[in-house]
């Protein structure tokens, strides 16, 4: 009975990640903190059934490792993005401060 818990959690975790995943490609990510949440509570509860004496078997372990390598990878572009997006707008902040009527020329003209 246990076993079909377990692999029921697993595949709970596999789906979260598949959702997140998802929403993180879509940039819709409107309710990632809750579909994270929802997916460490079923890690816990895979830690807490392992803890009792379960063990998952070479399947259950590459499904897991790869729902959480997935989701790695995504989240490192979705971090990439950010911080060209980052990069972009400082750059445009600088140029609208050089440019800007307000700012100190950058030299004096003289005749």
């Amino acid at each position: 009975m246990q076993a079909d818990t377990l692999q029921d959690a697993i595949d709970r975790f596999v789906m979260l990640s598949a959702i997140l995943e998802s929403e993180l490609i879509q940039d819709t990510s409107d309710n990632c903190d809750d579909l994270f949440d929802s997916r460490q509570q079923s890690l816990s509860e895979i830690q807490d059934l392992l803890s009792t004496g379960e063990s998952l078997s070479t399947d259950q372990r590459i499904t897991l490792a790869h729902a959480d390598q997935s989701i790695n990878l995504v989240l490192d572009r979705v971090k990439s993005n950010l911080r060209t997006d980052i990069g972009l707008v400082q750059s445009q902040r600088k140029t609208r401060a050089i440019y800007n009527s307000d700012s100190t020329p950058l030299y004096e003209l003289t005749g």
